[in-house]
């Protein structure tokens, strides 16, 4: 085989492999971006698909690394999702496929980082950059249970810094302190989600189902925590989510989202 065949292969090969290098900090930093971003573009009066498309595209590479690892199939659900709401095909309720299925992706990537903490000196940063991503969802629900006191992103951040700072002896309690709360985040934002269908089930059905859809997302986030300390709870959660809107019950849901905690509001 000639050298120059051969030199062509080998550079192939080699600009595949860095096609698949991995992900690098600046990644993860314009991931969290373009996820905020993303929030911003859809809560516009005048919703602009294409340029929510475009930043999803700055998204992908995470998102396929993640349902690889995972199981998850979000790059064809947000891909599918962003096509019905350009098709003005039920885009209240199919945005939040986009926005609520990047911020299980998120957590899913905290959490490979968090298993990594002691064997990578990079994981701490790219906990804290993923975390940039999610935020929002934590302030948001420190105004609805909170009085906007941050209670939710204090004790977030308080864990961030130790975990930057790697103070070893307090690793593992920062590591289970951001565990917990972002179980109590997305707990929270469950029952939030429940809370407003109680209120609007007489007077607003469509807007149910964009709850609905908020509640499901938001519940897969935290369901294999409820999963392995109660499939009962799980089943009854589950089955609620899926159901009537008349059958929600905002306090049966936080007795059961409360087998993943000891208790969510506190």
């Amino acid at each position: 085989m000639k050298k120059s065949v051969v030199f062509v292969i080998l550079t192939f090969f080699s600009l595949s492999f860095n096609s698949q290098a991995k992900t690098g900090i600046s990644d993860i930093k314009a991931y969290a971006k373009a996820e905020v971003t993303i929030e911003q573009l859809r809560k516009q009066k005048e919703v602009n698909w294409k340029e929510i498309a475009a930043q999803y595209e700055i998204t992908a590479k995470i998102v396929k690394d993640i349902d690889s690892k995972h199981g998850t199939n979000y790059d064809k659900e947000i891909l599918e999702a962003l096509k019905k709401c350009e098709a003005n095909e039920n885009p209240k309720v199919n945005q939040q496929i986009i926005g609520k299925g990047l911020q299980h992706v998120t957590v899913l990537a905290i959490q490979d980082e968090l298993k990594n903490i002691n064997k990578s000196k990079l994981a701490s940063q790219n906990i804290a950059a993923f975390f940039e991503g999610i935020r929002p969802t934590f302030q948001r629900r420190d105004k609805d249970f909170f009085e906007d006191k941050k209670n939710l992103e204090n004790i977030a951040d308080q864990a961030l810094k130790t975990l930057l700072n790697n103070e070893a002896k307090n690793q593992m309690t920062s590591r289970m302190e951001l565990e917990n709360i972002l179980f109590r985040t997305y707990a929270l934002s469950v029952l939030f989600e429940v809370i407003e269908i109680e209120s609007i089930r007489e007077s607003n059905l469509p807007e149910c189902d964009v709850k609905r859809m908020e509640a499901q997302i938001f519940y897969r986030i935290i369901q294999p925590q409820i999963k392995k300390k109660s499939p009962s709870a799980d089943e009854a959660i589950s089955k609620m989510l899926s159901g009537s809107y008349a059958t929600m019950n905002a306090k049966f849901l936080e007795e059961n989202l409360s087998y993943g905690r000891q208790n969510i509001k506190n």
